[in-house]
């Protein structure tokens, strides 16, 4: 059909420069209303009509040009190649290099990480370098991943490959893209404010800002388009505080920092690992969420340009709004309660946590060491919130409830019973009208819970289709027996019970929904024994009975 329609030369290259200037202008109207909300929907249908109009437009003019004018004036052998060598043209023109070479190369370290050939397959892995090895940077790519390009780098005996950024710290000087600054790493005793009007050196500037940054932060001055609480880093992210008491409180669990020598702009990026994993993209280039102008270990003080999210390297405008943010203190009121008088216990192992929000370890207590709980926060790791507990030679700090057992007295939160408590009855089933010391309760249940549980009658609902309701499978070795007989199952490998003081029954909290562990218990255990289980789950009654197997 296109054989017979023929266009001018130059009406098509105008037509074409048409198409491809809407498409252009859409693309770039979702570029500047990234991360601003859904108050842009309208614009967001703009941006795809002008894109839309702009493929189309490109493509049929295109099409009747190429196989219609082209076609018809130069046969099918030359209109192959003038295909091929247009798009050749174009891919030279707007390709970037693969490699920027660095001059002078940059000493660093590594974090340890696999190095890769050029092709950046990772199966293709041509070496493991350790942590601590001296590296020589050699070049950046354009290519990221995880929110860090890949660095060309000299390591070893003269041998060369590429290393992602995350796996690279800047040694004395600093280099954009790389992890953070190796001086991060280390123990530090005194941390120097940020400020853009600083006259210092770039790694120093950024190890200063990345000693701040981990936290929580809350909006002081800002319009309400911004977020009221910043969450900073991986381990602020694991402590699982906020997620029900905020509705806007973005999550920077993973980020880097990039500087402007020139400028001296403290540039912020985020990136998500789960988004790019889960669409299986190999390579994308991360965006720069604010800029930082200075920070401190009590404030923040952010400039966002108006223009929108931009690339490190990209053009924005210089008009910008100033977001000022205070840091939050989880491990003080409101989000910490103290306990009068304080709560004797025991570590079953684990480590110490000094009273700061990065978390710093103080060192390792052993199984068996005395403690005192002090205070419990609102601060949650897998599942189990975080107490301040003091030593047996005084020192305080925090230490999460999964490495904390009850010595004579139960405590919401922790982990389980410890081994020299000895319960004053081990046998019997579990009722939540019994008077018997929660201790007691908690230890039996722990000891009848794991097995296989399927449904039985319950008189108390009609037309209660039981045999069709899911088995319930508790602990590891009931799961591994069960994969090769049944498959409507609920399998529940790590969990820990808690006790409710009001009702009297056992709450079971499931740790491995995800890695923060579940902070609402899953159900509530009202009866077990040997036999027989009955749990409320959202008010509604369940029964079942163990099953056996040869």
């Amino acid at each position: 059909m296109t054989k017979n329609r023929t266009i001018k030369s130059a009406t098509a290259l105008i037509l074409i420069a048409i198409g491809i200037a809407l498409f252009a202008i859409g693309f770039s109207l979702i570029t500047t209303m990234s991360g601003k909300g859904t108050e842009d929907f309208g614009t967001f249908i703009l941006s795809i009509v002008f894109m839309l109009s702009g493929a189309g437009i490109f493509l049929v003019t295109l099409s009747i040009w190429l196989f219609g004018s082209l076609y018809k004036k130069f046969g099918a052998l030359m209109t192959i190649v003038i295909i091929f060598s247009g798009i050749f043209i174009v891919k030279y023109l707007t390709s970037e290099p693969f490699e920027v070479n660095i001059s002078p190369t940059v000493v660093a370290k590594s974090l340890a990480g696999p190095v890769l050939p050029k092709s950046l397959a990772r199966w293709a892995a041509i070496d493991e370098i350790p942590a601590g090895e001296t590296i020589e940077i050699l070049a950046v790519t354009t290519q990221e991943r995880y929110g860090h390009p890949y660095f060309k780098i000299k390591y070893g005996n003269g041998k060369t490959g590429y290393l992602s950024g995350e796996h690279i710290c800047s040694n004395t000087t600093w280099v954009n893209g790389t992890n953070a600054p190796c001086s991060s790493f280390e123990q530090q005793t005194r941390l120097e404010p940020y400020d853009s009007e600083f006259n210092a050196e770039a790694i120093e500037l950024v190890a200063r800002v990345q000693a701040h940054l981990p936290g929580f932060w809350e909006i002081v001055d800002g319009d309400e388009e911004e977020p009221e609480i910043l969450i900073i880093s991986q381990e602020a992210a694991s402590m699982d505080i906020f997620n029900k008491v905020f509705g806007r409180q973005p999550v920077f669990a993973d980020y880097r920092l990039h500087l402007d020598t020139l400028s001296k702009t403290m540039m912020f990026i985020d990136f998500d690992r789960n988004h790019q994993d889960w669409y299986n993209d190999e390579f994308i280039n991360s965006f720069v969420r604010f800029h930082i102008r200075r920070i401190d270990s009590l404030e923040l003080e952010v400039h966002k340009p108006m223009s929108g999210r931009h690339k490190p390297s990209g053009e924005y405008s210089d008009e910008h709004k100033v977001i000022l943010y205070r840091r939050i203190n989880v491990f003080e009121e409101p989000y910490t309660k103290k306990l009068s008088p304080p709560i004797k216990a025991e570590t079953i192992g684990g480590t110490l946590l000094s009273e700061s929000v990065q978390l710093n370890e103080m060192g390792q207590l052993a199984v068996g060491d005395p403690i005192e709980l002090m205070a419990v926060t609102s601060a949650f790791n897998n599942g189990f919130p975080y107490f301040k507990i003091r030593t047996s030679d005084g020192q305080t700090g925090y230490m999460s409830g999964e490495y904390i057992c009850a010595n004579t007295k139960w405590v919401t939160g922790i982990s389980s019973l410890c081994s020299s408590f000895k319960p004053r009855r081990t046998t019997g089933p579990v009722f939540s009208k019994s008077n018997e010391p929660s201790a007691d309760l908690i230890y039996r249940t722990n000891k009848y819970l794991p097995g296989i549980w399927e449904a039985v009658e319950d008189k108390l609902y009609e037309n209660y289709d039981y045999e069709n309701e899911p088995k319930l499978i508790f602990g590891k070795d009931a799961a591994d027996h069960a994969t090769s007989l049944m498959s409507d199952v609920y399998d529940y490998i790590n969990y820990r019970l808690d006790f409710n003081d009001s009702s009297r029954m056992i709450l079971f909290f499931l740790l491995d929904k995800n890695l923060k562990g579940d902070r609402n218990p899953l159900f509530e255990i009202n009866h077990i024994d040997g036999q027989k289980l009955e749990i409320y789950q959202n008010g509604r009654r369940y029964r079942y009975k163990r099953m056996e197997f040869d």
